[in-house]
């Protein structure tokens, strides 16, 4: 009877190693794994440009410097700054 309760502890002894190495193993590849994803996320900030604010590409005509934002013009903007957005990317490809 004494060797049968002491394999069943054996077997459970075992489990829980085996669950302990595993856990072990799992928390190493995380933490690598998140140690890479940390570099590149701090890469592509680097790498990063601002772009230009929307407002500064609006050309100013008035000899007092006055920017009067009409809705033509602001989506002549918007439609310029995704027009370089897309050869950017056409450039990167």
């Amino acid at each position: 009877m004494k060797s049968v309760v002491e394999e069943a502890i054996d077997s459970q002894a075992r489990k829980l190693n085996n669950t302990i190495e595993k856990l072990t193993t799992d928390v190493a590849l995380l933490k690598a794994e998140n140690e890479d994803l940390r570099r590149t996320v701090r890469i592509e900030r680097s790498r990063r440009r601002r772009e230009k604010p929307l407002f500064d590409d609006l050309e100013i005509n008035d000899e007092t410097k006055r920017m009067f934002f009409s809705s033509n013009k602001i989506q002549a903007t918007r439609d310029r700054q995704i027009q370089r957005i897309e050869e950017k990317q056409q450039a990167a490809i």
